[in-house]
């Protein structure tokens, strides 16, 4: 069977609506035994050119590596805080049409499955005119350009105009801070009552507005949202809202999109909504219960105390039907949650319960079977009473599995500290590029990933323009196995190995980018607590392997300029005869060096060749240069590569030696046992010797280096004049 790599884009890569539908259509694509490919936003910077630009350069990326399918939500792309309609656009137009499923909005031509966003925010209207009798109503709307909004708004403003009601409205966004837009609108219309928010995230901002004010929410202003986000049913007071089931929503995607593949025809063409009913909209709080409390209170999973909660909470009409589904369905939570091995019952866990790779699933499916018996309850007389316990034991179930959610977002982010580390692990091996990645994906795997493969332009281009290079499969790491390409050229499709092959996987998809230039693309394996991870990761790789070329083309350069002579920076540092550093050069790097070694201690050691005018004299200045370089040889067969090594005149030379062997001595006897042994070969007619002063320090700010040098010269007079009494005696 071919597996096919089906790509889904994302505005986000934070546990909100957005993740929740990847999640969902993650898991179909894999019970179908395909490959999703998530596209989330990771240009790192808020710039909105950047931002679409990163997407256009993802869509090119996806595109030339011949995906076989994109599921694309272009109502939250096109509503997005910083992705504009011009980014949708471009997919739209380079991506094939046959290839596309797009959800949320419906696309002429193009297979789709739009949001229906008019039954559930009717339902919540209806509620909150006819139920609350709510006559100062004021709308919070979304972007202009957003589809979904514009539905919400007629369908409010229809159902207030059926009751001959007048209302007032402003202008938020789904993704950015609405603060002070609801401020503003609350000051100058201080007689409402109400707030329909038309997303939950406005909903929050307007929760925060309202408490800074001091209004009661539910009592003082009600506020509804819309989305059921997981940490709506955790507000205080719980939010009213309306549902699309992102999870839900997700999954019907994505076996739709696998349906458009194998040429099926479309089963689904608009997901409903439905209205969530909680304590935000100014429900009668009920007294607290003493046993949700101390329910609450708890960290293992209240099983028993759940069901008979809510089997007390009923009435003797419904009670029994009710306790039997919440039992059945509390067991088989209560099941995943605790054994993960076994998988009975998948068909139907599968319709109650979100769950992904058993690590983590969202009750908004349960709570949805909950709400329907919750229905049928309004009929009676503990409507509410009903409300209020179904709310808590939302609250209870959410925290539970909260609880695991946050363990799992901890434990992912003790990682951060390693990943920083990978440009400098890289760095370490600057001159050998195949080496660095290796280090790289050594950190990856250390990091406990099983799979991830990185592709990389040679150059790299601004992210603003389409690179026309070539696009270099560069490494990849397959469950614990590194393997570095030294020049391999991207293939046609994902390189997926054996392992990515036998088994349908969700892979994340990041550019790598340092400043505005993009260098290529990580394709990481990666569960949804570590998206936050990869967004970090991509930033080290693409700063590591900015460095990496930076330093390629820096090492490019300096060979060119050595082979054309005209490194004017070498000749001002450099002594041309022996490749030594010359006074300038040795004064600069000096200073650095003592810059970075203070409190360090120091040698100096200040070196003549003896009798240098006698051999050019007597032997011609060619033999003069051949005794100076010989003299260089035998200072860098004795130092370490650490230290610094000058000629500084035509018989003189100076080394400056961090933290030097114990024996001060121990140098100065290499040396003149290297250039005796050259002597005892008889090459030359003249031997080659030198005389050598030394001082010590430690180095401090404020040093005085004249004072040491001037010592270190003393000592080299004074070898030099014990050398002449032992010739004359």
């Amino acid at each position: 069977m071919k597996r096919y790599n089906i790509a889904m884009f994302n505005d986000s890569f934070r546990f909100d609506y957005n993740l929740e539908m990847v999640r969902g259509a993650a898991i179909a694509i894999k019970e179908c035994g395909h490959h999703l490919i998530h596209v989330p936003m990771m240009a790192p910077t808020d710039d909105v050119d950047q931002v679409n630009a990163y997407f256009r350069r993802m869509t090119d990326f996806l595109v030339d590596m011949n995906a076989d399918g994109f599921i694309l939500p272009v109502g939250t792309l096109r509503s997005g805080r910083l992705v504009e309609g011009a980014a949708v656009d471009y997919m739209l137009e380079h991506i094939d049409h046959s290839k596309i499923l797009c959800i949320e909005d419906h696309i002429a031509g193009i297979r789709s499955i739009a949001k229906d966003n008019c039954t559930g925010m009717r339902e919540l209207m209806i509620h909150l005119l006819d139920h609350h009798h709510f006559r100062h109503v004021g709308l919070v709307e979304g972007p202009a350009n957003s589809v979904g909004s514009q539905e919400r708004q007629y369908v409010c403003v229809e159902e207030l105009a059926k009751r001959h009601l007048s209302y007032v409205m402003t202008r938020g966004n789904f993704r950015g801070n609405n603060r002070q837009i609801i401020r503003e609108f609350l000051d100058e219309n201080p007689h409402l009552d109400v707030l329909v928010c038309f997303s939950d995230q406005i909903a929050i901002n307007a929760y925060e507005v309202a408490k800074e004010r001091g209004l009661r929410i539910g009592k003082d202003i009600a506020i509804s949202g819309f989305d059921d986000i997981p940490s709506a049913a955790l507000m205080d007071p719980s939010l009213t809202t309306v549902s699309i089931e992102p999870y839900e929503f997700g999954y019907a995607a994505g076996k739709e999109m696998v349906n458009l593949l194998d040429g099926k025809p479309q089963q689904i063409t608009t997901f409903s909504s439905h209205f969530v009913h909680r304590m935000s909209c100014g429900e009668k709080e009920m007294p607290e219960s003493e046993e949700f409390d101390q329910l609450l209170q708890r960290d293992v999973f209240p099983h028993q105390e759940i069901t008979d909660c809510i089997y007390r909470s009923c009435t003797s009409g419904y009670h029994q039907e009710l306790y039997q589904a919440i039992n059945h369905l509390v067991s088989i939570s209560e099941h995943i949650a605790t054994a993960h091995a076994q998988r009975n019952g998948e068909d139907l866990i599968r319709k109650i319960l979100q769950y992904e790779e058993q690590d983590y699933f969202n009750l908004s499916k349960f709570y949805e079977t909950l709400m329907h018996y919750y229905q049928v309850l309004q009929k009676s007389d503990r409507y509410y009473k009903t409300s209020n316990e179904i709310v808590k034991y939302q609250q209870v179930f959410a925290k539970y599995f909260y609880r695991r959610h946050t363990e799992q977002i901890k434990k992912s982010a003790q990682k951060q500290t390693d990943i920083y580390q990978i440009i400098l692990k890289a760095s370490a091996f600057e001159k050998n590029p195949d080496a660095a990645y290796y280090e790289m994906f050594k950190s990856i795997d250390q990091l406990g990933y099983k799979f991830a493969g990185i592709y990389i332009f040679d150059k790299g281009a601004d992210i603003s323009q389409r690179a026309e290079e070539d696009l270099y499969f560069k490494a990849e790491l397959l469950d614990g196995r590194i393997q570095v390409h030294p020049q391999r050229l991207r293939e046609p499709g994902f390189i997926l190995s054996e392992f990515g092959q036998n088994h349908p996987h969700t892979y994340t998809v990041a550019g790598l980018m340092a400043d505005r230039s993009l260098l290529g693309f990580l394709v990481l394996e990666a569960s949804h607590y570590d998206l936050q991870n990869v967004f970090f990761m991509s930033l080290e790789l693409g700063l590591a392997i900015k460095y990496l070329k930076m330093f390629k083309v820096q090492n490019e350069l300096l060979e060119t300029l050595a082979n054309r002579n005209v490194s004017l920076h070498f000749q001002a540092a450099y002594d041309e005869l022996t490749g030594l550093l010359n006074r300038r050069g040795l004064q600069e790097k000096s200073t650095e060096l003592f810059n970075i070694y203070q409190g360090m201690h120091v040698y100096i050691y200040s070196i003549d060749l003896d009798r240098l005018k006698y051999i050019n004299d007597n032997y011609g200045h060619a033999e003069g240069d051949f005794a100076i370089k010989k003299i260089a040889e035998a200072l860098h067969h004795s130092f370490r590569q650490t230290d610094l090594i000058g000629r500084i005149g035509g018989d003189e030379f100076l080394v400056v030696a961090i933290k030097p062997h114990s024996d001060e001595d121990y140098v100065i006897k290499r040396i003149n046992l290297y250039l005796e042994d050259f002597n005892r070969l008889g090459e030359k007619a003249y031997p080659i010797r030198v005389s050598i002063g030394y001082s010590e320090f430690d180095v401090t700010k404020h040093m005085d280096m004249a004072l040491y040098l001037k010592e270190a010269d003393e000592r080299l007079y004074e070898v030099k004049k014990l050398k002449k009494v032992s010739r004359i005696d």
